[in-house]
């Protein structure tokens, strides 16, 4: 009979048990890894419009406001703040609060009809990393502001929006402050400053921003100023700082209903600032690379 070497024998196991050790680990951390991606790239339905508009013919007010705050946190995960409770927040950024059950409901149907035109993840993708997005309603600015959006220490992103009435302004001012908070992850998450490296390209030579709003003109702005080959910006509110310069291209193009004439007429300097947004989105955003239906991108 041949003589077992016990040495071999025990090594043999050895080798057998952390190879099997390792296959577990490297399976959990696979599965780990999907099911964030899972998280991601969940697949939920679109705002239902049969219970919005179910909820806008209620009588009780009240009880409709919560109906389509749930179903905006269904489809978004996304919290909408309103009414008693949020008075401290509402001062803190020099607004009041809003408690009329039939303006709130009046701000939920102007409110759905701009989130409904972002990525149903993008929201959730911000908040996978920790973060917080809230949306509170208050009744308006002491500043005659209509929307405005705040990170604070903790990171936690909130837009602050007014009792606006229907039209482009106030629908651009809640995608001005969107854009917002979409930089605040972005800057969180990347160096902004590699991400936006060209974007002085798109500037006139030799142009600074300045943040004194009293002394901003018309020069270089598209329609106003401006001829249109001459055009560098769709707002003398663009001048202030790179930032709302990116915020304002961004709202002017969400809004906009038919091609706006710097993109028709393939004037290289907005048009080339839209599309480094855009690249600069879908870079950091995992839940777009698969998108090819993205309301920012509709003329690009």
């Amino acid at each position: 009979m041949a003589k077992i070497d016990i040495k071999k024998r025990y090594s043999l196991i050895v080798t057998i048990v952390l190879f099997a050790v390792l296959m577990i680990v490297f399976i959990f951390i696979y599965k780990f890894s999907n099911a964030s991606n899972s998280l991601v790239y969940a697949k939920v339905d679109k705002l239902d419009p049969l219970v919005i508009d179910k909820a806008v013919q209620e009588p009780d007010k009240t009880n409709a406001n919560i109906i389509i705050a749930n179903e905006i946190k269904r489809a978004y995960d996304l919290d909408i703040v309103y009414g008693t409770g949020t008075e401290n927040m509402a001062k803190s950024v020099n607004a009041t609060a809003i408690y009329d059950p039939q303006k709130i409901n009046n701000m939920f149907v102007e409110f759905v009809t701009c989130i409904e035109k972002y990525p149903q993840n993008i929201i959730r993708e911000i908040e996978s990393k920790n973060y917080t997005v809230e949306v509170y309603f208050v009744d308006h600015f002491n500043d005659n502001n209509l929307a405005l959006a705040t990170r604070d220490v903790n990171n936690n992103f909130k837009i602050y929006i007014s009792n606006f009435s229907t039209g482009s302004k106030s629908f651009e001012a809640v995608h001005h402050e969107m854009y917002h908070i979409l930089e605040y992850y972005m800057k969180l998450q990347y160096n902004l400053d590699d991400l936006y490296k060209d974007w002085n390209n798109y500037n006139p030579s030799g142009f600074e921003y300045d943040s004194n709003i009293s002394d901003l003109n018309t020069e270089y702005v598209y329609n106003a100023g401006s001829s249109t080959d001459n055009a560098y910006f769709v707002s003398m509110y663009s001048k202030v700082s790179a930032k709302e310069d990116r915020a304002e291209v961004f709202a002017y193009t969400m809004v906009s209903t038919t091609e706006p004439g710097y993109y028709t007429d393939n004037l290289g300097a907005i048009k080339g600032k839209m599309e480094l947004i855009c690249s600069v989105l879908r870079q950091t955003f995992d839940c777009l690379k698969n998108d090819n239906n993205i309301e920012w991108e509709k003329y690009f």
